[in-house]
């Protein structure tokens, strides 16, 4: 098993990365993280840059059969979209290496029983990312576990499938950023609404863009950080 932290944990939020190692330790899963990794390639394919993704593509493929990796899990939605659903389409069947999302990870082992959480008093809500979401489909597992970690979860208004984007996404941070802070600001209000003392998401640059538009009025937390101290193994 391969952790793929990406290269927004990587290289911005590299304390998460710390945590997601940490938590898989705990987890007693056997993995390992591989340094010399590419970016798996999403900003050049959102930019229909697809010869620089398929080489991405390939250069990923050959590192990964050296290593020996059957399964890659991330915390990153995007990565996590990329090694599922379109590195299929480019590798065709030389591609036959799993990718999890951290959140369905622990959802799995909570449902097997091998894993609880002791409960916080505080409310949270959850910010659902575009990629995990409307993407992948991703819903359940992320608040499988916020219910189990505390007894006071509040949805948003704007949630699921039609939760509002954070703003980063598709390269509009870097070349629009006054429309990604117009709608992560919009987001942080909705967070606000609920009462809730806490915003969590589960995508790195999601909790980097709700961070900044917070302006310290309500926590903001990826998973890995809310569950961090109340995981019990």
């Amino acid at each position: 098993t391969l952790y793929y932290p990406g290269c927004m944990t990587r290289y911005k939020l590299p304390e998460l990365q710390e945590k997601y190692e940490e938590i898989l330790r705990k987890l007693q899963i056997d993995f390992m993280v591989v340094e010399e990794v590419n970016c798996c390639g999403s900003p050049v394919l959102n930019a229909s840059d697809l010869i620089t993704f398929k080489d991405l593509a390939e250069k990923n493929l050959r590192l990964f059969k050296n290593h020996g990796i059957r399964r890659i899990v991330t915390g990153c939605p995007a990565c996590y979209r990329i090694f599922a659903n379109e590195y299929p389409k480019v590798l065709k069947d030389e591609w036959d290496i799993k990718s999890t999302h951290f959140t369905q990870i622990l959802a799995d082992l909570m449902d097997k029983g091998k894993v609880k959480f002791n409960r916080i008093d505080k409310s949270v809500t959850y910010h659902d990312p575009c990629h995990l979401g409307r993407h992948m489909n991703e819903y359940k597992a992320p608040r499988k576990i916020l219910k189990a970690v505390t007894d006071k979860f509040v949805e948003m208004e704007m949630s699921g499938e039609i939760s509002l984007c954070c703003g980063g996404g598709g390269g509009v941070s870097s070349n629009f950023p006054e429309i990604t802070g117009d709608i992560s600001e919009a987001r942080v209000l909705q967070a606000l609404d609920t009462k809730a003392d806490i915003l969590v998401s589960a995508c790195p640059m999601c909790d980097y863009q709700l961070a900044a538009a917070s302006a310290k009025k309500i926590e903001v937390l990826d998973i890995v950080e809310l569950i961090y101290d109340s995981i019990v193994v």
